[in-house]
């Protein structure tokens, strides 16, 4: 495998727009990325991913030589498709609700890795003859050969030893490895090896991990340039994985990766489900959710703009110079050129604005003066403000008093129907949600997935759209779990008020969705294969064992008629 084979399956993978696709994606980048087997990566938890100066830190267990390694996992050089960061960030925007602690639920685990083979080849033979790569590809890929070829491109590079490249794979050579360990400087050699395999040209290179940075952009109703405004994105972005990746400059990092390549993709995969959700939250958190779709794709484009536009600030020195010309557009590079007659311009402008401000000194002094004196008058008015603001505090203080006897007097008299009456009005007054987008194709999304969006997002009270074979699909799924739950289901989300209490639902919500699904797999799985716990073979199963019953009851009913 080549970088060039990396870049093709990553962009086809993406282009697939479906979470298990992106998954997948995440795994053979990251796969790629520590230079590794991939039964040493299946079984990895968020758990194990750490934030450490502008790199993730992942522990890994090397099974077949059964040693625990640390590696650094960093940015790429402004190539989306192989980018890691990018990578983790689209799969975990684009499915919020998989309770699972594993990176990569859809490979079943397995102490020998044999189902993580099959899995990452199966995906590799049907991207071979799939019209997004369009046969480009080297032929006869496997899963091994994305170990195989990110040394071999690792070690084609002259800043780098080959004990760089054995640490990195974690190869046993027995006496070699020996003088390996013994010239090898783990901790700075690890990181050239990640920096050259990652798209760095230049293995010394300091690399900087993409920040959020402001737009610009003079619209009203939203200021770019407030980076709370980014931050506040960037949480609610990934509000489900919060309790995941810690601390939250993970989190910023992650969301500044999205908006970097935003206006590439964007302009490739317009419909992309990442692209929804991403416009989807911009629309929510700007302007109390009063933002329109096109104002949140100019603002997203904006902070495209910003985030890549400082990104090749950071490494102007370490990117290729090519790739810096070709990452800026023409706005940009006029920004960037400075000649001698912009020299000039800037220096007479300097002076100038110099001299005004020596003129304007004197003036200022006297309007400090004014200030002062203004501020001694403002001194007696607040002293008259704060003796008339504690004769209202002390009657506020005597109304809520008031106000709670006589609220718990009330609650006292009210019997328990009409407590639930009052509660079932008042969650009628809220919007039906609309069917998300991100259930309109089922391939790889798991039962406890649903169950857990579903109740969230209380998806039963959304209009039933009959020509949605998915919504169909997920309608009986959800049957069959609730069948299987009884009287396990939880109270309604949109009940709750506060945070703590709605952490708390999940939690409990995610435990009850993985043991349902747990019971449901294992009644459906036989003697000869265990049932995988996607939506689509689950429901295909339990009519399939409706109709075998169905046909064993109509022969027992016709037996019996006969004897008669």
């Amino acid at each position: 495998m080549t970088p060039e084979d990396l870049r093709l399956i990553g962009g086809g993978l993406f282009a697939d727009n479906t979470t298990l696709s992106l998954k997948d994606r995440t795994l053979i980048n990251f796969q790629w990325a520590v230079v590794g087997r991939i039964s040493d990566i299946t079984n990895l938890e968020f758990c194990d991913l750490l934030w450490v100066n502008d790199a993730i830190l992942i522990n890994i267990v090397r099974k077949k030589v059964a040693e625990q390694q640390s590696l650094s996992i960093l940015c790429s050089a402004l190539m989306w498709e192989i980018d890691p960061f990018h990578s983790l960030a689209t799969q975990l925007a684009t499915d919020p609700f998989n309770p699972s602690s594993r990176v990569f639920p859809q490979v079943a685990i397995s102490e020998s890795g044999e189902c993580g083979s099959a899995h990452t080849n199966k995906v590799l033979a049907a991207l071979s003859t799939s019209s997004s790569c369009g046969g480009q590809l080297t032929p006869g890929l496997r899963t091994h050969s994305a170990r195989r070829g990110a040394a071999t491109h690792a070690a084609s590079n002259s800043g780098l030893s080959l004990a760089d490249v054995a640490h990195r794979g974690k190869w046993s050579m027995e006496q070699m490895m020996k003088l390996f360990v013994y010239i090898a400087s783990t901790t700075k050699g690890d990181l050239k090896v990640a920096r050259v395999i990652s798209g760095w040209k230049v293995a010394d290179a300091v690399v900087h991990s993409p920040h959020l940075a402001p737009g610009l952009s003079s619209r009203a109703d939203a200021d770019p340039n407030d980076s709370n405004l980014q931050q506040k994105f960037a949480l609610s972005l990934f509000d489900k994985a919060l309790d995941r990746l810690k601390p939250h400059k993970f989190i910023f990092t992650l969301t500044a990766s999205l908006l970097m390549y935003f206006e590439e993709t964007y302009r490739r995969y317009p419909a992309h489900i990442l692209h929804s959700k991403m416009i989807s939250v911009v629309r929510s958190v700007v302007n109390d959710g009063q933002c329109g779709e096109e104002d949140a794709l100019n603002l997203l484009r904006e902070w495209s703009i910003a985030v890549r536009t400082r990104f090749v600030q950071d490494n102007v020195l370490s990117l290729p110079i090519g790739v810096v010309a070709d990452s800026l557009t023409d706005t940009a590079r006029a920004a960037q050129f400075v000649g001698a007659h912009t020299f000039k311009e800037t220096l007479v402008g300097t002076v100038a604005t110099l001299q005004s401000i020596a003129g304007a000194t004197e003036e200022t002094r006297l309007r400090l003066k004014v200030v002062e004196d203004t501020n001694e008058k403002l001194v007696v008015a607040n002293k008259q403000l704060a003796t008339s603001y504690s004769k209202l505090a002390a009657s506020y203080e005597h109304l809520v008093a008031s106000i709670e006897k006589s609220m718990q007097r009330m609650e006292n008299t009210i019997t328990e129907p009409e407590r639930r009456t009052i509660a079932s009005n008042s969650l009628q007054l809220l919007q039906p949600p609309k069917w998300p987008r991100t259930l309109n194709k089922l391939g790889g999304v798991s039962l406890s997935t649903l169950i857990c969006q579903y109740l969230e997002e209380d998806l039963e009270a959304a209009p039933y759209d009959r020509k949605n074979r998915a919504q169909t699909e997920c309608k009986r799924a959800m049957v069959i779990a609730f069948g299987v739950m009884g009287d396990r289901k939880p109270m309604p989300f949109r009940s709750l008020s506060d945070d703590a209490t709605r952490a708390k639902w999940r939690a409990q919500a995610q435990q009850i969705a993985q043991e349902v699904e747990n019971e449901i797999v294992e009644q459906l799985s036989d003697g000869k294969r265990k049932r995988k716990p996607y939506i689509t073979g689950i429901v295909k199963a339990c009519d399939a064992l409706k109709s075998t019953k169905r046909k064993h009851e109509d022969t027992t009913s016709g037996n019996d008629s006969y004897e008669q």
